[in-house]
């Protein structure tokens, strides 16, 4: 990912902010022509129920909220610093940027590009300020909820640290995690010792596997099912 990351900005942040808002409105042009993503949209259905009580995303763009608000009662918001979410109002879902936020080109909210997070290095960082914004925000909801996490690996050690610490710390019981069976070609042995493995990762820190399938759009119907329950 450093490699990556010089190769495509180096160190100069006005092509960071480039590659972000030309990815944006890309996204817009496949949101307006109703191609975004099935997932998307069963998410987006899925926050309508009562008991979510906030999105923690690690995605940049807006296309959540824009589902969100574009059909239901319930309106979502989205957060991106500790002052902006003082302000907003109290009925409505939060969606918490914690690697950072860009907005459409329509919209008038000015991010720096430095506040976004595309590399391990600005990971890393984000993560030795133990106080900050983005940090405490995670642990807020890892202590004292539920969570549920959709289109993760859990593989970063870093993200591994806050679920222990949460862990140490939480009144909340153990987290959710949905994720596609996966399958080493020809050798279910190797298969089957990387996934008790990584369960037993995920279970030290409190995070418990629920295996959608064998293939990704499994998960897009593990959320569909769950809406269809609530």
């Amino acid at each position: 990912m450093l490699y990556l990351q010089h190769q495509i900005y180096g160190k100069d942040e006005s092509k960071k902010e480039n590659l972000i808002k030309s990815y944006i409105e890309w996204k817009e042009k496949k949101t307006k022509e109703k191609k975004s993503p099935e997932f998307l949209f069963n998410v987006a259905e899925l926050c309508q129920n009562d008991s979510i009580k906030a999105v923690v995303t690690y995605n940049y763009d807006e296309f959540l909220s824009i589902l969100i608000n574009s059909n239901s009662i319930r309106k979502a918001e989205d957060v991106f610093h500790f002052q902006q979410q003082k302000s907003v109002a109290h009925d409505k879902l939060l969606i918490y940027h914690v690697h950072g936020f860009i907005p459409g080109p329509q919209s008038i909210i000015k991010q720096n590009p430095e506040n976004i997070v595309l590399a391990y290095d600005e990971y890393f960082q984000n993560m030795l300020e133990p106080f900050s914004w983005q940090t405490t925000t995670q642990l807020h909801f890892l202590m004292n909820y539920t969570c549920l996490f959709l289109g993760t690996s859990l593989n970063d050690i870093n993200m591994l640290r806050i679920l222990s610490y949460a862990k140490k710390y939480s009144r909340a019981s153990n987290h959710y995690v949905i994720f596609k069976e996966e399958n080493a070609k020809n050798n279910e042995t190797i298969s089957s010792a990387l996934n008790l493995i990584h369960s037993s990762v995920l279970e030290e820190v409190g995070i418990q596997k629920i295996i959608a399938g064998d293939e990704y759009y499994h998960i897009y119907e593990m959320v569909k099912k769950i809406n269809d329950i609530n």
